[in-house]
């Protein structure tokens, strides 16, 4: 297929001077993280933080050709300095969701939204904040390690980014024959993870392939409001005290589920798209 033979030719569009300092892009990322760990506000520390760590992990992916062993090890550690943050981005994650959607609605499921994202906001206030501090230990350790790390040739990266496309189709393909939550919350991190390669690789990405990222980054975002969709829906299911009443909670869910429905059916539509 013609996308198939545009990742083949990703290792000679990799030879082409300047290289690819993986390592480089690589540390870049860490020592993003602790910036912003130790310089923002929480809430923005938390998200800036978090990103800069999946742009790091995406580029441990890209090397685990050339060494699984300890590309592996980085992404491992990488996953609980992230779940410390959890419980703090999903609320924050809610709260915008419920705000985004209250904003297109209209009064009745407008108030209803508007009286969710309040009481979210509510409930993040009492949660004890993670320690920033203990984060950035963390990822100083993950620079440390790094150092060992040997240079990773561009033809190693190139086959990292060719594997990191199968994945990207691979959880397309599973996400439309399962209809499972969670199968497409893994879609969504493979298309993402994807995205963020294309997005550090920059000019080594061939040329034929830019298109496709501008459709994957529609793609990212139309999978991550639809997972914030149905995370709030949960939400609401255990806890319909949060729309403040019976008949707001209706509302509130009827809204949501309709906005879900959409997003599920672009998502799909730009799915096929990109893998077709």
């Amino acid at each position: 297929m013609k996308h198939d033979a545009s990742i083949r030719s990703l290792p000679g569009v990799l030879k082409r001077a300047p290289t690819f300092d993986l390592k480089s892009a690589l540390r870049t990322q860490l020592e993003a993280a602790i910036d912003a760990f130790e310089n923002l506000k929480p809430d923005d520390a938390i998200h800036r933080g978090r990103v800069a760590l999946k742009r790091a992990r995406a580029l441990a992916r890209l090397a685990q050709h050339a060494e699984p062993g300890l590309a592996g090890q980085m992404i491992v550690q990488i996953r609980p300095i992230m779940r410390r943050f959890s419980q703090a981005r999903d609320l924050a994650a809610l709260e915008a969701c419920a705000k985004r959607w209250a904003a297109v609605e209209k009064p009745p499921a407008r108030a209803a939204l508007t009286g969710v994202a309040r009481r979210i906001a509510a409930k993040r206030k009492t949660l004890v904040a993670p320690a920033l501090s203990d984060a950035v230990e963390d990822v100083r350790k993950l620079i440390f390690y790094l150092s060992a790390w040997p240079d990773i040739s561009d033809d190693a990266i190139a086959r990292g980014a060719a594997r990191l496309e199968r994945r990207a189709r691979k959880g397309f393909r599973r996400a439309m024959g399962s209809p499972a939550v969670e199968v497409r919350h893994d879609w969504r991190k493979r298309a993402k993870e994807r995205l963020y390669a294309i997005f550090m690789l920059d000019q080594f990405w061939p040329p034929k392939l830019r298109r496709r990222r501008v459709i994957t980054q529609r793609l990212g975002e139309a999978l991550g409001q639809e997972r914030d969709l149905i995370l709030l829906l949960d939400v609401l299911r255990s806890e319909p005290s949060l729309a403040g009443s019976p008949d707001q909670a209706d509302r509130a869910h009827a809204a949501l589920s309709a906005h879900r429905d959409a997003l599920t059916k672009r998502g799909n539509a730009l799915g096929r798209k990109l893998h077709s």
